[in-house]
């Protein structure tokens, strides 16, 4: 039954063969030699069930059994050295439960006597050999004696000289040779060791036949001598071996096996090291799924107790510390030190890995630290390494890492203290960990790195800069350190030119911030933050150098590259926040520069992110299936799991499919930025599109036409940042005082403590009407008139465009506005005076819409052909009473209306209020209808934009969904609710509205508020606006065309504008409304 169970795993094979061997040896007498062969099996038996359950009383039975069989056989028996060999492997099995040192003593000295009192030309003499080699590596780990280390390799070797090539015992000591040549050469770093556990672990891997049980742990062995010689040498062929062999033992190891959690232990803890390595995001993320599959296989009495219970946390905790460090989930870094403090606390004193997992823990405290300042981390992670380095030998060789990792902590500690005392000893405990490592590891130049850092804190620059340059000297070309030494020198070297003023020091301070920007090897994000240094320093030192236009090429690429990787919203949305000044400031240059081209480029590319990296393959992809269906398809697969992993090692096969799509006649710009004659190739033919943009040094227009002889470039030197942000400021008092703005977490109010809601207070956001005091200048009146002399009327004055004469028939001429930064939140459309006899607006001039981008707007002026018959029509759907929410029953009003006016003219349409529609209705509805007229309370959600949303009286319909639909025959969208084109405030590039969802969905043309609309006012809007689309469309009585969309809500707003007043409550009412798209 063992030999079964050897092959199967099943413990109900033990089981048995326990009870037979039980009942064997109380049915023999015990003067009869067969007793003690019953005993014997019945303790091997025992101690094999304990090494998979983990019951200590199943060892205990088994030690006993096995010394009872030993004292009754007769000195001289030939089945002595056997029992021996038995009771041996039970107590070395009981030490590595316990750690009891008497227990693995009495093994070896049992395991000696059984070899001693074997014939030499005994078959059992090569597995006595080899037991006994591995109880004395096992007593090395525990104490450490490099004695008993080498003592157990030449047990080992002479075994298996003596072991004949075709012997099945064979592979099982090869591999236990391998392990022990591979544990010395970590303990001494000779690399014959290694080199020679290699060779013989390949040669166990060859020996074993496919289905040999011993075969794993070959792999096994195989994997561990790789890992170890790529810990010393870097050579990554090393770790993609290591994790190709973990791999194969791995999937040689059934279900249910006792061993599997063993082997995903290893193959986990590879991927961790290849994450660490090579910044492979999908690595790391395996390597967490693999430790938790590992730590849910184990049976139910090791997951408190097992002595490898400690190992699998500790590699868990490490890998969710470095997922932590890689996307910024706080709940990862809490579990980390949750896993890691447990790893811990498992440990008895005195065990071997006590000081890495001291060590390991203080490392994940203090990066949670760096993310709450919490201080009490930081002193415990301190508290912890030193520990951890003063429980590890001298000569131990993960003494230099726990020093390291000491370095680091101090670092943090002096950012907070300033205590000079502190990052003295982060100084000498990083040049000691650097004296203890051999000169050729791989581990030197990160702590080389490390110090160069420390000495910068103490503002010793001067060394700061030569560690840094002698770390250079020596890593390796490829390696992913580089970047980050290169950058750190960058930073160096300016420091030391703000004081010397030492030309060179700025010449070769700017070397290495563009060497870091350009290291392809490195993750894309220490790239960007060296891009940043790049730029700003040419901008301040070579102002006029033709060098910040590449310096800006490479940032923006590398802000689009980032924005793509980011694995959460909040990561996602965070970095956006961080680097929205990017693209302003690269256009702004680009202008000094003379290049209206790359300013155009670069605001394209740099902006508007999440919209673009969902959309940019839509119509791209559709024309290469035309020429190449399986490289769409194949691209199209990519784009899916970046999508949904964001997995750093897609981003090498990506940049290979792009270069073969390239190499297509006729896809030599394939997802490329356009460039600026191809944009406006694409623009309407009528109309100009305007770029603003604005950052501290200047503001400027860029006027773009079809006609390229028409495009300008209109400095804008009256207008500034900080009027940008006053006039943002302005507004949203303006509208708070008003009550026109949503509360800032995006919940309803609680309605109960508000005044009561009449028919005119109503707000499609339950906002209402409230007069306030203001003063002469923060008031509307003025932001629109500064609007108005600084940016409009120098843009329309520049581009000729007169006021219309609304005696004529010709509609109004096109302007669609894209603005930048803290424009984005300004009504441009409505820019005037309102006061005086001399009072004109942007009204009287042209009909505005606004884009995100110009090549949403091309797409959609190229994706303008006819919409199919079978989708044409119109979708409405109204909901006054929104769970939560003030009743909007003028909703109901103007949908019926709509209705009852498109039913009157053979218009293909339908109508569904309240209750009668459901989410996915709704959905399916825009795919079935090319336009559609939302009613309802609307929501922006300032805490994760793409959680704006529509509500409804059955759920809500939001902003991500919504973006993710591809509507091929979608029109027009009007969006009759509050604070769907109102943007979030810390993301102003990145237009995340309801509107703009709607375009990147597939519509061509949509409807918006920038604020709450009232109940009283909005049916009268949608009204005017469909009977001018109807009165003056071309499409003919049976059809819906919104063409014409853009002058229909002129004209509505127009007419709801010349019924009210010009006080502050009325611009407010019918500004809100605005056209977005073509």
């Amino acid at each position: 039954m063992q030999d079964q169970f050897q092959v199967t795993g099943k413990l109900s094979d033990i089981d048995e063969g326990i009870l037979w061997s039980k009942k064997a040896a109380s049915l023999t007498p015990e003067d009869k030699p067969e007793h003690a062969q019953w005993l014997g099996n019945l303790g091997n038996a025992l101690n094999v069930r304990f090494q998979h359950t983990g019951d200590l009383d199943d060892n205990a039975q088994a030690i006993l059994a096995q010394r009872t069989a030993v004292s009754l056989i007769p000195k001289g028996d030939t089945s002595l050295p056997t029992g021996l060999n038995l009771l041996g492997l039970s107590l070395w099995s009981r030490f590595e439960r316990t750690r009891t040192t008497s227990d693995i003593d009495q093994a070896i000295d049992a395991l000696e006597r059984a070899v001693r009192l074997t014939s030499d030309h005994s078959v059992d003499l090569p597995t006595f050999l080899g037991n006994l080699g591995g109880a004395l590596a096992c007593r090395f780990d525990h104490l450490g004696s490099r004695l008993d280390l080498s003592q157990g390799i030449v047990t080992l070797e002479k075994a298996v000289t003596i072991t004949p090539e075709d012997s099945p015992e064979l592979p099982a000591l090869l591999h236990n040779l391998s392990g022990c040549l591979n544990t010395r050469y970590e303990s001494t770093g000779e690399g014959s060791d290694v080199d020679k556990a290699i060779s013989v672990a390949q040669k166990a891997v060859e020996l074993s036949p496919e289905e040999h049980v011993d075969l794993p742990m070959s792999y096994t062995n195989l994997g561990s001598a790789h890992l170890a010689r790529f810990i010393s040498t870097a050579n990554a062929d090393d770790l993609d071996r290591c994790i190709s062999s973990y791999r194969k033992a791995t999937q040689l190891t059934s279900e249910g096996h006792p061993l599997l959690p063993e082997r995903l232990h290893d193959l986990g803890s590879a991927l961790h090291t290849h994450w660490r390595s090579s910044k492979c995001d999908s690595s790391l993320q395996e390597a967490v799924s693999v430790m938790k599959a590992c730590l849910q296989l184990l049976p139910e009495s090791h997951t408190q107790t097992h002595v490898s219970l400690p190992s699998k946390l500790s590699v868990l905790g490490s890998a969710l510390c470095s997922r932590y460090v890689n996307a910024g989930n706080y709940d990862d870094i809490n579990e980390s030190v949750t896993a890691l403090r447990r790893a811990v606390g498992l440990t008895h004193e005195g065990h071997s890995s006590r000081p890495t997992r001291l060590g390991e823990l203080g490392s994940s405290l203090t990066f949670r630290f760096e993310s709450t300042r919490e201080e009490t981390d930081l002193s415990e992670a301190i508290s912890l390494q030193r520990e951890a380095v003063r429980l590890i030998h001298s000569t131990h060789p993960s003494l230099p890492g726990e020093l390291a990792g000491l370095g680091i902590s101090l670092m943090r500690l002096f950012e907070i203290s300033t205590d000079k005392k502190d990052i003295i000893e982060a100084i000498e405990v990083q040049q000691k960990a650097i004296k203890l490592t051999a000169p050729d590891h791989a581990r030197v130049a990160v702590l080389l790195h490390n110090l160069g850092v420390s000495f910068a804190k103490a503002e010793d620059i001067d060394r700061a800069i030569d560690t840094f340059r002698e770390a250079i000297h020596i890593i390796p070309d490829t390696h992913v350190v580089l970047c980050r030494v290169h950058k750190n020198l960058g930073n160096a070297l300016w420091r030391r030119y703000t004081v010397k003023k030492e030309p060179e020091d700025a010449d070769n301070c700017i070397y290495h911030y563009k060497f870091a920007s350009n290291f392809r090897f490195n993750p894309p994000q220490p790239r960007l933050e060296a891009a940043k240094n790049w730029t700003a320093k040419l901008k301040y030192y070579l102002p006029e150098s033709e060098e910040v236009i590449s310096a800006f090429d490479v940032s923006v690429r590398l802000v689009t590259t980032v924005a793509g990787l980011e694995q959460t919203t909040r990561r996602r949305f965070a970095f956006l926040q961080e680097i929205s000044g990017i693209p302003l400031d690269a256009a702004a240059t680009a202008l000094r520069h003379g290049r209206l081209d790359k300013a155009v480029e670069w605001l394209e590319q740099g902006r508007c992110l999440v919209w673009s990296q969902l959309t940019a393959l839509r119509t791209p992809l559709q024309d290469l299936r035309l020429c190449n269906s399986a490289l769409a398809d194949e691209l199209t697969r990519l784009t899916i799991e970046q999508a949904a992993k964001r997995q750093m090692d897609l981003a090498t096969k990506w940049v290979g499919l792009l270069e073969e799509a390239r190499a297509i006649p006729g896809f030599e710009m394939f997802l490329q930025p356009a460039p600026l004659a191809s944009l406006c190739g694409h623009l309407p033919p009528m109309g100009f599109v305007i770029m603003l943009t604005v950052n501290e040094d200047r503001c400027d227009a860029i006027a773009l036409s079809f006609k390229q002889e028409d495009i300008r470039h209109i400095s804008l030197p009256r207008f500034t940042l900080s009027k940008a942000k006053q006039y943002r400021r302005i507004l949203g008092m303006r509208l708070a005082a008003h009550d026109l703005r949503k509360r800032s977490s995006g919940e309803p109010q609680d309605l109960a403590t508000e005044e009561p809601f009449t028919q005119e207070s109503v707000e499609r956001d339950a906002g209402k009407f409230r007069r306030s005091r203001t003063s002469a200048e923060d008031n509307i009146q003025q932001l629109l008139r500064g609007l108005w002399t600084d940016i409009v009327q120098p843009i329309l004055t520049t581009l000729g465009i007169p006021k219309h004469d609304d005696s004529l028939e010709h509609a109004h001429p096109r302007i669609w506005w894209c603005p930048t930064g803290p424009l984005s939140f300004l009504p441009l459309h409505a820019a005037g005076i309102y006061e005086g006899l001399d009072s004109e607006s942007a009204l009287d001039y042209a009909a505005s819409s606004y884009t995100p981008t110009v090549s949403l707007l091309t797409r959609r002026v190229r994706d303008n052909g006819p919409i199919d018959e079978d989708i044409g029509g119109l979708f409405l759907t109204n909901h006054p009473k929104a769970p939560g929410y003030p009743a909007i029953p003028g909703t109901t009003r103007e949908v019926q209306t709509i209705y009852e006016r498109v039913e009157g003219m053979g218009i293909r349409a339908m109508k569904a209020e309240g209750d009668a529609l459901s989410v996915d209705d709704c959905l399916r509805y825009m795919e079935e209808y090319s336009c559609i007229h939302l009613a309802c309370h609307g929501s922006q959600d300032a805490s994760d934009p793409l959680r704006s949303r529509f509500r409804f009286h059955n759920g809500t319909l939001d902003l991500d969904t919504i973006s993710r639909r591809d509507l091929k025959n979608a029109d027009l969208a009007f969006l009759s609710a509050c604070e769907t084109s109102m943007g979030e405030a810390t993301l102003p590039d990145e237009a995340v509205h309801l509107a703009a969802g709607m375009l990147a969905a597939g519509y061509r043309r949509v409807v918006g508020t920038m604020w709450s609309i009232g109940d009283k006012h909005a049916p009268d809007v949608s009204i005017d606006f469909y009977n001018y689309l109807w009165g003056h469309g071309e499409g003919g009585d049976a059809k819906f065309d919104g063409s014409l969309s853009a002058h229909a809500l002129h004209h509505a707003t127009q007419n709801l504008r010349h019924n009210l007043d010009n006080c502050e409550k009325s611009l407010l009412t019918w500004i809100p409304y605005v056209h977005f798209g073509y």
